[in-house]
C-alpha cells in the first residue's frame, strides 16, 4: 500500500511537471511522462489542425503523426516553452504536408465550399467551415467586380440565374457563363492562396 501511494505521489509529481522535464524523463524510458503530455496537448493539436486542413476528419490521426514525428526526432529541449512551440511548429509542417498531398488527388469544389451547411452538433466541423468561409469572401474580393457580384448574388443571396440575369442586366445564358468562369477564378485564387502555408 504505501509502494502505490509512493507511486501516486510520482505521478502527480509528474502531472505538475514542465513539458520539458515530462519530455526528458520519457527519452529517459518513463512512458507514462509521454502519455501525459499526450493528454495535455492532444486535443490543442486536434483543435489546431483541424481548422487548417482540407478535411477535418483527419485532425486527430495529424494529431497522432504529430507527436510521433517528435518521438522519431527526440529533439532535446531544456528551456521552457520549448516543447510547446516544437509540437505546434510539427503540427503546422504535418498539416501543410497533409494540405499538398490532398490537393494532388481532390478538385476543389466551389459549390460543396459555398453550400455545405452547418451542423451545429459538430463544432470543430463548423469552426472549420467557417475559416475556410472566410478564405473564399477573401478570394472573391479579389475577383473582378462580375466574378464577384455573380458569386455572391448565387451563393450568399440564393438567387437562381434568371434572378441573377435581371439584377445584373444579363440574359440567363451570360449569367451561365460569367458564373461558370468566376467559379474557375476563384478556385485558382483559393488554390494560390494555399491555406497550409498561412497557418
Amino acid at each position: 500500500m504505501e509502494w502505490i501511494t509512493g507511486e501516486r505521489l510520482i505521478i502527480g509529481m509528474q502531472r505538475d511537471g514542465s513539458d520539458e522535464m515530462l519530455f526528458a524523463d520519457y527519452l529517459s524510458g518513463n512512458e507514462a511522462s509521454f502519455e501525459i503530455l499526450l493528454n495535455r496537448y492532444g486535443d490543442r493539436i486536434i483543435r489546431f489542425i483541424a481548422v487548417h486542413i482540407e478535411d477535418p476528419q483527419d485532425a486527430e490521426d495529424l494529431m497522432i503523426e504529430s507527436f510521433a514525428r517528435i518521438v522519431a526526432y527526440r529533439p532535446r529541449l531544456r528551456e521552457e516553452g520549448t516543447f510547446r512551440s516544437y509540437l505546434f511548429k510539427t503540427a503546422r509542417t504535418v498539416a501543410i504536408r497533409y494540405n499538398k498531398e490532398y490537393r494532388k488527388h481532390h478538385h476543389l469544389d466551389i459549390d460543396e465550399l459555398l453550400e455545405e451547411p452547418c451542423d451545429h452538433n459538430d463544432h470543430f466541423a463548423d469552426v472549420y467551415r467557417e475559416e475556410r468561409r472566410k478564405i473564399i469572401r477573401h478570394c472573391m474580393d479579389k475577383l473582378n467586380p462580375d466574378y464577384s457580384e455573380v458569386l455572391r448574388l448565387k451563393y450568399f443571396e440564393e438567387l437562381n440565374t434568371e434572378q441573377i440575369g435581371k439584377i445584373m442586366h444579363k440574359n440567363k445564358k451570360s449569367v451561365e457563363n460569367i458564373l461558370r468562369r468566376a467559379r474557375q477564378a476563384l478556385s485558382k485564387l483559393i488554390e494560390k492562396e494555399d491555406l497550409g502555408d498561412s497557418i
